[in-house]
């Protein structure tokens, strides 16, 4: 495998869904480039979990965990506001958090689950996130 040649010190990356899987390997990458990371997790105890691991192995120990539901709007705004208080820009936003229900569930604001995690929250995240990732241009990435 290739090994990216880039320096992201001073540089703010979050990532939602990086408590396991493909997020918790964009987390580690991002934190070895040298990124400050944030992680957003449903489960604190999993999220800190991602978080020292990633620490560890990337050497790296600029690691944030924040609570996020992705299918849930008080979640998304909370998160955002929280983000918003921490830090003035936003370098790197990857919507990775996902999931696939094969019978209806609804999220907590009575929105079909599926959609509401994979569709919905994303779209939410991302505009409540944007004026950070304005501030951050024209480094900022989705």
């Amino acid at each position: 495998m290739e090994r990216i040649d880039a320096d992201l010190k001073g540089k703010i990356a979050v990532v939602t869904g990086a408590t396991g899987g493909i997020g918790k390997e964009i987390a580690r990458g991002l934190a070895g480039l040298g990124a400050t990371v944030v992680i957003g997790a449903r489960s604190p105890e999993r999220g800190h979990a991602a978080r020292d691991e990633i620490a560890q192995a990337s050497g790296n120990a600029d690691v944030h965990v924040m609570k996020l539901d992705v299918a849930e709007a008080a979640s998304l705004r909370a998160f955002a506001a929280d983000v918003g208080k921490r830090f003035e820009r936003i370098h790197v936003l990857v919507n990775n958090a996902g999931a696939w229900f094969t019978d209806r569930r609804l999220s907590p604001d009575g929105v079909e689950l599926t959609f509401a995690t994979n569709v919905l929250g994303p779209h939410v995240l991302t505009s409540l996130l944007l004026p950070r990732l304005r501030a951050a241009a024209p480094a900022a990435r989705i």
